[in-house]
């Protein structure tokens, strides 16, 4: 659908579209309110049907050229890519061409978890025999030498 006839219905379509208010695109739009405020008269436009069908081709429109697809990626990659060779940092271009090749499923990165897996029950353990250490570990520092305030304090 082409822009509208009207001009200012088209102005009022284009803000609307943008994310403007129906009041504040009816003043945008060239349009004076006389007998009635634009916060009623932009609305009571809005409901026009040729004024709706044409937002939302102008939403559609700028989602299209927002929308990220795998082949703007590719494209994307590939023009990276190629300014990176021209500037001959090759390290760049490899670095492209492997982001085109992971995009398009021809290079699958794979890590193995090489972690133990432990039940709830071995956590629990191990973590007594840490407190305990640390424990022990604290009341023997504490016997050579006389208590000061801050010792009583972490026991409290």
């Amino acid at each position: 659908m082409p822009g509208l006839r009207n001009v200012r219905h088209e102005r009022f379509a284009q803000e609307v579209a943008q994310g403007k208010s129906a009041g504040e695109a009816y003043r945008l739009a060239g349009y004076r309110a006389a007998n009635h405020s634009a916060e009623t008269a932009g609305p009571r436009l809005l409901k026009n049907v040729q004024v709706q069908r044409r937002i939302v081709q102008l939403r559609q429109k700028v989602a299209r050229k927002a929308e990220i697809t795998l082949e703007s990626l590719l494209h994307e990659a590939e023009t990276q890519r190629l300014a990176a060779l021209a500037a001959n940092q090759y390290a760049a271009a490899n670095g492209a061409l492997k982001l085109k090749a992971e995009l398009s499923g021809h290079l699958i990165q794979r890590r193995e978890d090489v972690t133990p897996r432990r039940t709830a029950a071995e956590i629990d353990a191990r973590l007594r025999d840490l407190l305990t250490a640390r424990d022990q570990a604290g009341s023997s520092a504490i016997i050579g030498r006389a208590p000061s305030p801050r010792d009583s304090a972490e026991l409290h």
